[in-house]
């Protein structure tokens, strides 16, 4: 596989959620092809793993209740309550790695950070995100006080 292909097949599962959580579940079961295994163990999907494994753990835990709930034979909510387990192990997995990556991230970022991510923090968390505000304030040198910057809305809380 080129690293042309490599990287379509990495942007694919970023955009199409039903081919990242087919594959996802391919390889949690060990009939992923070499080439989607490889991508899929790309840093930028991390996050996206760990969700697709957790609409897995969703549905899989609805089946074996529908199971649970109807009269299903005790060998069908045996595999069906193994696949879940497979799943929430997958999930588990998925949920350190991506802890990691996301550490290892915000250990050496040099880049700025996204917009995004500041609106996420400070609507999530005001106080958390005010606090961090002020201490990068002071290790830059700048006093106490409120931020002025109109240009910006990091400051709009």
């Amino acid at each position: 596989m080129t690293i042309t292909e490599h990287t379509e097949l990495i942007r694919r599962f970023a955009d199409d959620f039903t081919a990242l959580h087919e594959a996802v579940l391919a390889r949690m079961n060990g009939i992923c092809a070499p080439e989607t295994a490889a991508a899929l163990e790309h840093a930028s999907l991390a996050g996206p793993i760990t969700v697709a494994l957790a609409h897995a753990d969703v549905l899989a835990r609805g089946a074996v209740r529908r199971a649970e709930l109807s009269a299903q034979p005790p060998e069908r909510l045996r595999r069906l309550r193994a696949h879940a387990r497979r799943v929430r192990q997958a999930r588990s997995q998925a949920v350190a790695v991506c802890k990691e990556q996301r550490a290892r991230r915000l250990v050496g970022r040099s880049r700025p950070v996204d917009m995004l991510e500041l609106r996420v923090a400070r609507m999530s968390s005001p106080a958390a995100f005010a606090e961090a505000l002020r201490q990068e304030l002071r290790a830059r040198g700048l006093p106490d006080g409120t931020p002025q910057a109109p240009e910006s809305d990091l400051v709009a809380a």
